[in-house]
């Protein structure tokens, strides 16, 4: 023997295991699971940051109902899409994605329904609040 400890399983053992968990400690290890380039990332981070911008970016000729949040890949460290609770002028949207543009930035995607809530339409501001970054 070498002395070093068997770090091996096998994924019948690791599924046998996972099935023997409860329903919160599953979404507690998928949780633990999610990535952002290659870093684990256990828990979401504390965000406090505060935007203004139109409703729609221009994405390869069409206008989209999204808005594009400024400097957002240095905000963020990435250029990948990333998760976020988030409050668009209030409404809070929980766990939605902010795409990424095609030129480096991200976008939050405005819904007609939200919009229709908001009582805003394509090119009218709104006020963005990131609360925490999920991924």
């Amino acid at each position: 023997m070498n002395g070093r400890a068997d770090t091996s399983v096998s994924s019948d053992r690791v599924q046998k295991s996972y099935v023997a968990l409860n329903n919160d400690e599953k979404l507690g290890l998928l949780n633990a699971l999610r990535t952002d380039m290659g870093a684990l990332m256990t828990e979401p981070i504390r965000l406090d940051h505060t935007f203004t911008a139109p409703i729609g970016v221009d994405v390869k000729g069409e206008i989209w109902s999204c808005v594009e949040m400024p400097d957002s890949a240095e905000f963020f460290g990435t250029k990948r899409a990333v998760r976020v609770d988030a409050t668009v002028d209030g409404i809070e949207l929980a766990n939605v994605g902010l795409m990424v543009t095609g030129r480096g930035g991200h976008m939050l995607s405005i819904s007609a329904k939200l919009r229709k809530q908001l009582g805003k339409e394509i090119g009218d501001p709104v006020t963005i609040h990131l609360h925490r970054r999920l991924t």
